[in-house]
């Protein structure tokens, strides 16, 4: 042991010194990555030392209670964006349904996943397609390299389209019998792949496959997820719709870990109702689809339209037309209760539709946030562009 008297003068003020400075450390690491309260979030100042508090009442002259209402909208916790969240839902189930993969999408950091970014900035580049061809093979002919290099916003676009869709396309058309390593055996692929699906017999090239991936990526993903969304933005806005599905929910839904089936909430009515009035209010696919008239001619509206005549329609004319859903503007599930139509087609979308509004709307009560728009805007980008603020929510979970 070092006697004291050995040391040279001031040597025991500096090794003092040098104690407390590592107790300090020590203490403000322990803190900052040990106390079990470490992950509250909130100034740094305050996790290291209890003064925080002096200094607000003492030197800022301020209170600690206003203080804690700055800190809460600062720190607090932050409204759910619903446009990501349904989105990254639909993108979940449709990679894995209909290729076998799983992408994780929904972990994503407030939902906003790779996947779901890109494809929201790659639609302004599909305008662009209607107009010039060489301007779309040159873009999808690109390099992935060059591609990422080009637009750093559709990377994550890229790397879905390389590592899953092209990726796996070559190699179950090369090794058919690779289909036994996916996960189910109703991908996509089990159908596309199976040459009695053909009149010719023949199964269509690795290109032709990558189209079908890829308009079922789209439009699998993007329209349930708008459609979603959409219904969400005019249920919350709408206090005597909203109450109404809640109470359907409720009393038909009374143990909150004993969910209905799939064929149960089919028999909800005024959840098909709100279900069908979101359909009619999300634009879906905007842009119309183009159709030829045949050489024959034909009467539009009792209008002749000679042949070869490109025409089209959008079922957003329709859906907002006030001959066929008076007030169009409003949205009022009550319109469809008197639909004599029970027969519900069973496919994937109105599942997603009936078990996403079904549990979001009675596992939570939901209140908009004020940063959401009064207003959904979008642009026709053959599917939907929005633009602004998206639809954001503070959520609080039902105990029963």
């Amino acid at each position: 042991m070092i006697n004291s008297s050995e040391l040279p003068d001031g040597s025991i003020i500096w090794l003092a010194v040098a104690g407390f400075a590592i107790h300090v450390v020590s203490y403000i690491i322990y803190n900052l990555f040990w106390h079990p309260l470490a992950s509250f979030p909130g100034p740094f100042v305050a996790a290291v030392t209890p003064l925080y508090k002096a200094y607000i009442d003492l030197v800022a002259k301020s209170s600690l209670v206003h203080t804690l209402e700055k800190l809460h909208s600062q720190y607090g916790s932050t409204p759910a964006d619903l446009f990501y969240a349904y989105r990254c839902m639909s993108v979940e189930v449709i990679t894995y349904l209909c290729f076998g993969n799983n992408l994780d999408a929904i972990s994503a950091r407030n939902y906003e996943a790779p996947i779901i970014k890109a494809m929201d900035s790659s639609l302004p580049v599909f305008v662009s397609f209607k107009h010039s061809s060489l301007l779309k093979e040159t873009i999808i002919n690109c390099p992935p390299k060059l591609s990422r290099l080009i637009s750093p916003a559709t990377a994550g676009l890229v790397d879905l389209q390389e590592q899953l869709l092209k990726a796996q396309i070559s190699d179950l058309t090369t090794n058919p019998e690779g289909l036994v390593n996916l996960p189910h055996s109703t991908t996509i692929y089990h159908e596309l792949l199976r040459p009695q699906a053909y009149r010719s017999g023949t199964v269509p090239s690795a290109a032709s496959l990558y189209e079908e991936a890829q308009a079922l990526l789209f439009g699998g993903a993007d329209t349930t997820g708008t459609t979603l969304m959409h219904g969400s933005f005019y249920v919350l806005n709408t206090p005597a719709v909203y109450q109404k599905l809640k109470a359907e929910l409720r009393s038909n839904w009374r143990v909150l870990d004993e969910a209905p089936s799939l064929s149960e909430f089919e028999k909800f009515l005024y959840l098909t109702a709100v279900i069908k009035e979101s359909l009619r209010m999300s634009p879906g696919v905007a842009s119309p689809l183009p159709r030829v008239v045949p050489s024959s001619g034909a009467y539009i509206d009792k209008t002749f339209i000679p042949g070869g005549t490109v025409v089209g329609m959008s079922s957003h004319f329709v859906h907002r037309d006030k001959t066929i859903f008076p007030n169009p503007d409003e949205f009022i599930p009550e319109r469809w209760l008197n639909d004599k139509t029970t027969d519900l087609d069973k496919c994937l979308a109105w599942a997603e539709l009936y078990l996403c509004f079904a549990h979001v709307f009675r596992k939570f009560e939901i209140e908009v946030d004020p940063s959401s728009p009064k207003k959904l805007e979008w642009r026709d980008c053959f599917l939907p562009e929005y633009r602004g603020p998206h639809l954001k929510v503070v959520v609080t979970k039902v105990v029963a």
